[in-house]
């Protein structure tokens, strides 16, 4: 049996602004799968929306970034099931 690595291979990301109106990801579920990560715009949801709620003002929080799983399909990746999801509490 094999051990899960210590440490993660790395990647580099690449940002590009998108135009008005452009996804950043224009693919859906399950195509998305290894190349959902970007910043701001919208979330993109699998199971339905969870936005979080800020613990002071109860509104929903503004979305940040996602980072996915690049190695999805691999098992030896603790995070291979979920993207990460970053919200701010600050208004933006």
């Amino acid at each position: 049996m094999k051990h899960r690595p210590k440490v993660l291979r790395e990647y580099r990301v690449t940002l590009q602004r998108m135009r008005k109106g452009e996804r950043a990801v224009p693919l859906d579920y399950p195509d998305i799968n290894g190349i959902a990560t970007k910043l701001g715009g919208k979330p993109i949801w699998i199971q339905g929306d969870e936005t979080p709620r800020c613990p002071y003002c109860k509104k929903q929080m503004p979305f940040v970034a996602q980072i996915d799983s690049v190695e999805h399909m691999q098992k030896l990746n603790p995070h291979a099931i979920d993207p990460l999801m970053f919200f701010s509490v600050l208004n933006v």
